[in-house]
């Protein structure tokens, strides 16, 4: 493969190396209106947004704002409803606090937990 199709591909899917550990932070939300749980990323260092506050010019915190949807909904109930993530960090990019319009914020391991049910509901019966 040319060396220059390699230097694309590296930077739309990166390298696979795994020499550089994946800084994002994942937010799980779930819709009130079909259950289903969405995994979001954020990469802190391009989808925060700078918030200033008084006369200085120095970073007071940062704000993330996104628009979030699923695959569809869970099996038996679709949906394709738009979720607003909003959340606030410190000036040291630490999270104090997370809203969701139209769902909740939930943990890993609820949507761990939902995967593997839907997991096992894919099964066929024996």
């Amino acid at each position: 493969m040319p060396s220059w199709i390699q230097r694309v591909l590296s930077a739309v899917f990166g390298s696979g190396s795994g020499g550089s550990a994946d800084e994002a932070l994942w937010f799980y939300v779930k819709c009130n209106a079909c259950g289903e749980i969405i995994p979001v990323r954020v990469n802190p260092a391009s989808d925060l947004i700078q918030e200033f506050e008084g006369a200085g010019d120095s970073v007071s915190g940062y704000s993330l704002h996104k628009e979030v949807m699923g695959r569809g909904g869970r099996p038996g109930r679709p949906c394709f409803r738009l979720l607003q993530l909003d959340a606030d960090f410190d000036k040291r990019r630490q999270l104090l606090d997370v809203r969701v319009d139209g769902g909740e914020p939930v943990d890993q391991a609820a949507y761990a937990s939902q995967q593997q049910q839907e997991s096992a509901d894919d099964r066929p019966s024996e």
